[in-house]
């Protein structure tokens, strides 16, 4: 614990805990995840951001990730639930820290992940041992690692426990115990840390990037000429001098100046040429592999070129990025909460849940039909069908299963109308 306030301050401010300062030396952005790329682009999380296509995948994500209602449930007899209000964590979520939101700290946490693999905060506690706020760290400054049986650095692929150290802004880095830092690991090939989705992909984003500094060079000059003049004859050197002249004054601020011609000169607008052609066609396909690397449909980033997104296929596709964009990200999100923010004791009665119900109303009525169906042809109860939509028990009663014929239920088949049944229940 005063390993937290000697590194974090004894007081809860900000200073130490947030970002670093971006490196743009490409002779030291490596240390921080940056390299050079073929296309000489340096590519790091500050430098990826610029490129719209990847701004627009992790502020969709990491927005959509903090809005969803997320809360803790304990699990209730007939596989009811109900939210635990009573509990300090839950309430602590709301608000955690002084100065963040819990809208802001969720997103927050989603940007580290989504950009650098990792996203990590300390959590402080008080003095009955209670969470008291959650701290960000900026993953930059957070290396894991495996400590031994006496809680010693290891630096080899296994050990007894994981340990974080971490490095602040200002002042001797150390080691924390996994019990004072939550943490949201990406995708992972050790196990101990979450993979950037920019690094590994730091060719494709450089090339990206290559092509809008290319695009922003090119019209910034006023260079993009797509004519051609012609003479009738032989240019003279006096009407040549007098052309470049001419050419040169609609560089840069004065592209959009007349063209002096003289000799009986004549302009030919071209079109548009093989270049240009490839050019914007690598400018959009570096834009739908931003897509894929990040599991965005392009029409939810506004990457519609030349085909409407608001045809059939969009409910689909929006269903499908819930199902298999986002189920994973709120699956992995919920039980890192279980693992860091309840004890072992708490999980067996306790867990995080996120509610999806709203992101798939556009399909409701296909939904409706469905539970329609099941129901009515007693392959599930109606309690069973309202699990499935996140409603609770709501009866005995409704735990009988129904039939096509009159839509009764099995144990009053047979019986006449006021009489007593004709055959025993199934």
């Amino acid at each position: 614990m005063s390993l937290i306030r000697a590194m974090l301050g004894a007081g809860e401010t900000r200073s130490g805990v947030d970002a670093a300062k971006p490196v743009r030396d490409p002779a030291l952005s490596g240390w921080f995840g940056g390299r050079a790329t073929a296309s000489g682009q340096c590519v790091t999380p500050d430098s990826a951001l610029t490129f719209a296509a990847v701004y627009a995948c992790v502020r969709l994500l990491a927005g959509v990730l903090a809005a969803l209602p997320l809360d803790l449930y304990r699990r209730m007899p007939h596989d009811s639930r109900e939210i635990a209000t009573d509990h300090h964590t839950r309430r602590r979520l709301q608000r955690p820290n002084s100065w963040q939101s819990e809208f802001e700290w969720r997103r927050q946490m989603a940007m580290s992940v989504l950009m650098r693999g990792n996203g990590y905060s300390a959590k402080r506690y008080d003095g009955r041992g209670r969470l008291a706020s959650l701290v960000p760290m900026h993953p930059d400054r957070v290396q894991p690692l495996w400590l031994d049986a006496a809680g010693r650095p290891t630096w080899a692929d296994e050990g007894d426990r994981v340990g974080y150290w971490y490095q602040p802004a200002t002042g001797p880095g150390g080691i924390l115990f996994a019990d004072e830092v939550h943490h949201w690991r990406g995708l992972s090939t050790s196990g101990l840390t979450g993979l950037s989705p920019l690094r590994v992909h730091r060719e494709t984003v450089g090339l990206g990037l290559a092509a809008q500094d290319h695009g922003a060079r090119l019209f910034g000059n006023g260079a993009h000429l797509n004519i051609v003049v012609t003479h009738p004859q032989v240019l003279s050197d006096p009407a040549f001098d007098r052309l470049k002249a001419s050419f040169n004054e609609r560089v840069g601020a004065g592209a959009y100046k007349p063209l002096l011609l003289d000799e009986g000169m004549a302009i030919e607008r071209l079109s548009m040429t093989a270049e240009e052609a490839q050019f914007l066609q690598t400018r959009g396909t570096q834009v739908e592999e931003v897509c894929r690397i990040y599991g965005v449909p392009p029409h939810l980033i506004a990457a519609t070129d030349k085909v409407s997104s608001w045809g059939a296929g969009i409910e689909q596709m929006s269903i499908g990025f819930v199902q298999y964009t986002l189920l994973e990200w709120l699956t992995n999100i919920e039980q890192a909460m279980s693992r860091d923010l309840l004890t072992e004791a708490e999980s067996a009665s306790l867990y995080w849940k996120h509610t999806v119900a709203g992101l798939l109303r556009g399909d409701a009525t296909s939904r409706a039909e469905y539970l329609k169906t099941m129901v009515g042809f007693g392959v599930m109860t109606r309690n069973e069908a309202r699990a499935l939509e996140e409603l609770n028990w709501a009866g005995a009663d409704l735990d009988k299963y129904l039939v096509p014929q009159n839509m009764t239920t099995t144990d009053l088949l047979g019986q006449p109308a006021g009489g007593a049944p004709d055959v025993q229940p199934v």
